[in-house]
């Protein structure tokens, strides 16, 4: 179960991820890291790490908990929570 605990890093983890998107985006700071990283991990693996953030929920997610928390049980409903948010902070964005 996600906690009152784990809300703030839940957040703060949406928050991370949503920077490291936007910085790597076209006409952003680091958008020639991001356009190496497209081209050397192609489509499918760019996406988890830098192109699509409910996907970005599983690796950024995963380490920022294990930072946060460390290893525990509640590991795989934190990652899927993160997932959610960032679909509706996605889809709430493009209204």
């Amino acid at each position: 179960m996600i906690t009152v605990d784990l809300f703030a890093p839940l957040i703060l983890n949406c928050l991370v991820i949503f920077a490291v998107y936007t910085l790597m985006s076209e006409g952003m700071l680091l958008e020639k890291v991001g356009n190496w990283i497209r081209k050397t991990v192609g489509d499918y693996w760019c996406k988890p790490l830098i192109c699509c953030p409910p996907c970005m929920a599983s690796i950024h997610g995963t380490w920022f908990y294990l930072a946060y928390i460390g290893l525990n049980w509640t590991l795989p409903v934190y990652v899927l929570a993160l997932a959610g948010l960032n679909y509706l902070v996605i889809k709430n964005l493009d209204k």
